[in-house]
């Protein structure tokens, strides 16, 4: 994940707002290694910082075939 710098206007020079508009990420596989040139920290360390969820592992297909058959449930 880039880091939280500002250009001369101070707007978000690697970002398009200044928080996450999500609640939470499901990902199958997770880079614990950052190995972009512009990466300034891991993914779960920004999650981590923004207070968003997450988890990785998750056979993604699966989960998007359920909720094409049956919609979205509840967890429980």
């Amino acid at each position: 994940v880039p880091s939280d710098e500002r250009d001369v206007l101070g707007l978000m020079k690697n970002f398009e707002s200044d928080k996450i508009h999500l609640k939470a990420v499901v990902i199958q596989d997770y880079a614990f290694q950052p190995s972009h040139y512009t990466s300034a920290r891991s993914l779960g360390t920004w999650l981590q910082e923004q207070g968003i969820p997450g988890i990785y592992g998750v056979d993604t297909r699966a989960v998007t075939k359920l909720i094409r058959t049956q919609g979205s449930t509840l967890g429980k």
